[in-house]
């Protein structure tokens, strides 16, 4: 069986795992914020703002574990590849169990998230062009089943967020 990857070999380096790219940006993100808390005066506590940039680094390119992807990756066709919009839906809905239930403006913070993992991958632009039902519910049909199943073998954890 072939490995899932991020991003395919050239000439000075080799295949980057899903997983450690995964990883890897969510931690990165995560000390990014931490390492910034003594200059945010936000609304929202750092904590949870590491905590949200962690889950959207470990949620960025879930999309890449389509197996449109994966077969475009190891030199197959491209068709169905974009990963954008089903990583973005994913992202809201894990951000969304951490922190749907909290008081705002820290509810807000799944919205967030999945904006910047959508926007992340192209322009920016208002929400309504970002999340075009039309748009994702098509790349939800093409997703559908087609995510690898390893995928939900994946465990991430951020130990001094206790996360």
């Amino acid at each position: 069986m072939r490995e899932l990857i991020s991003h395919p070999p050239d000439a000075s380096r080799r295949p980057i795992r899903l997983y450690d790219h995964l990883s890897d940006t969510g931690h990165r993100a995560a000390a990014l914020i931490l390492r910034l808390k003594s200059n945010l005066n936000l609304a929202v506590r750092a904590d949870d703002l590491a905590k949200a940039a962690f889950i959207a680094g470990c949620t960025h390119d879930f999309g890449k574990a389509k197996h449109q992807f994966q077969d475009y990756i190891h030199g197959g066709k491209g068709k169905d590849k974009d990963h954008a919009a089903i990583s973005s839906v994913f992202t809201f809905i894990v951000a969304s169990h951490v922190f749907g239930k909290r008081p705002q403006p820290t509810r807000l913070l799944p919205f967030v998230c999945a904006y910047a993992v959508n926007r992340h991958h192209g322009l920016l632009c208002n929400l309504e062009e970002a999340f075009e039902e039309a748009s994702i519910e098509h790349q939800i049909a093409i997703a559908k089943n087609k995510i690898d199943e390893r995928l939900w073998e994946f465990e991430f954890r951020y130990d001094s967020l206790g996360f």
